[in-house]
């Protein structure tokens, strides 16, 4: 497959995005390939440093007799959100991707393919091997780190890195044709209930619910699908109305940013409930396969019974909080056409979720187009979590990223995209993170645009990215950069 790749084009780009699919580089992980990039620069012969949080960052000298434009930024990210798909034998920390073609996309087999980010960091690498046969202003390429677990990368950015640069254009959104102009912002909260056990004797069974469709909590959310952690507990809720049983635990769903798929309880229930146990599953299963989102269809809920015997399970109480904390968490889109008519607004995603032998533990990540909204909701829960009995801490916070009435930069690449493609750049605002946000907060003063190829089903392992809209994006990118050089 590797042959293949290297035929596609632009050459250069999926040359170095089949290069870097083979360097592990999930959130955390990112060092190799930043040495990688390091390295790319030095044969290039372009100047890079890494910055004290492992962020690259690498200049460009602009094209002879160009010397007097302005300089430009081109920033995307290293790390990758790293899901696969259930029973697939792929080790992230060391494992490379395995890549495959099919028809206009690339895909990775039962692994996401790292397309957000890596074809940022693909054409940035393309960009230092080929700057001599292209036209550019000064161009100062910044790679961040962690930007799926937080923003860290861009949070640690000194913005003295971008050397007086007023235009910025970050690689990282997921549309064509979409010059992306603000997007949310968000936050993490982790929640914590207390668990007390006790030992109880029956069948262990393991509850599964699965074949979900999943998605990025920002760029999916909209599409109402089920997220796995909530459906669980809402499962075991409508099971307690007929069937007494015991939770051992509950855990699901990897990242905060993705919409879990999956969701597993283990739980203890009376022998002589086995068989009732089996029927009521399967018209839940059924009620809810009809009522799923198109996505969602093909959902499961599957029962795999064990031994009998002794185990350790929560408590009455602890039991009754963890049920009740999933069945009035709030999930999903909260609010739409406040900021963008037909857009969703304020959202929020359980990510994860897990249990200790004294915790049971959730994770959910947080978006809203208008700050404010963000920290009301934040509120709610944290209310609701300290009513019953619990904790939540707030962390990577992060703004909104106010659109601007006016931007120069959109000005010439929507020209330029006129010119190559005969159609506009259609404005747009995300639900999605962006690390412009930070950049604008830090340098209010720099002209911000987010571009990037059509990229499918982010943050799953049905991730896709076309081959045909990268090799446009790439001309854009190349257009833009020799009309800023004039």
């Amino acid at each position: 497959m590797t042959t293949e790749i290297q035929t596609l084009k632009p050459e250069k780009v999926f040359h170095y995005f089949n290069e870097i699919a083979k360097i592990p580089h999930g959130s955390y992980n990112t060092e190799a390939i930043a040495d990688y990039c390091l390295g790319v620069a030095k044969q290039c012969g372009v100047p890079a440093v890494k910055d004290g949080a492992g962020n690259v960052i690498a200049t460009l000298e602009a094209s002879p007799g160009r010397e007097g434009a302005p300089p430009v930024v081109l920033q995307g990210h290293l790390d990758m959100v790293c899901e696969k798909e259930e029973g697939h034998a792929h080790n992230f920390e060391k494992d490379p991707l395995a890549l495959t073609i099919d028809g206009d996309y690339l895909t990775a087999e039962g692994t996401t393919l790292g397309g957000d980010d890596g074809i940022a960091v693909a054409m940035c690498l393309a960009l230092m091997a080929e700057k001599d046969q292209m036209v550019h202003p000064k161009t100062i390429i910044v790679l961040t780190v962690e930007e799926e677990v937080g923003m860290d990368g861009a949070y640690a950015l000194d913005p003295v890195v971008f050397d007086g640069a007023k235009r910025l254009i970050n690689i990282d959104s997921e549309e064509e044709g979409i010059a992306t102009i603000g997007c949310a912002g968000g936050s993490e909260m982790g929640l914590k209930f207390p668990v007390t056990r006790t030992d109880e004797t029956g069948l262990i069974v393991s509850l599964a619910v699965g074949a979900l469709q999943g998605g990025h909590s920002g760029m999916s959310i909209h599409r109402f699908g089920y997220n796995a952690d909530i459906l669980l507990g809402n499962i075991l809720f409508s099971l307690g109305k007929d069937i007494t049983f015991k939770i051992a635990d509950l855990t699901g769903g990897n990242k905060v940013n993705a919409i879990p798929q999956s969701a597993k309880a283990h739980i203890v229930i009376n022998p002589e409930d086995r068989e009732k146990l089996g029927l009521i599953l399967s018209r839940l299963q059924e009620n809810l396969r009809q009522s799923a989102e198109q996505g969602d269809k093909n959902l499961f809920i599957s029962a795999r019974f064990g031994d009998q015997g002794t185990y350790d399970v929560m408590d009455p109480e602890s039991e009754k909080r963890c049920l009740m904390a999933l069945n009035i968490m709030p999930d999903g889109v909260q609010s739409m056409g406040r900021v963008l008519a037909g857009r969703v607004d304020t959202s929020l995603n359980l990510g994860i979720m897990k249990t200790t032998e004294t915790t049971f533990e959730l994770i959910t990540h947080l978006r809203s187009n208008v700050d404010n909204d963000r920290d009301l909701l934040g509120d709610k829960i944290e209310a609701f979590t300290k009513y019953l009995g619990g904790t939540a801490v707030v962390t990577g916070v992060y703004p909104a990223w106010t659109p601007k009435s006016d931007s120069p930069l959109y000005t010439v690449m929507n020209e330029e995209n006129e010119k190559l493609f005969g159609t506009p750049l259609v404005k747009d605002v995300t639900h999605g993170g962006l690390e412009c946000a930070l950049f604008a907060k830090k340098c209010p003063d720099m002209d911000i645009i987010s571009i990037g190829p059509n990229i499918l089903d982010v943050h799953t392992p049905a991730e896709r990215l076309s081959i045909s809209s990268t090799e446009r994006v790439w001309q854009l990118v190349i257009a833009t950069l020799a009309a800023l050089a004039e």
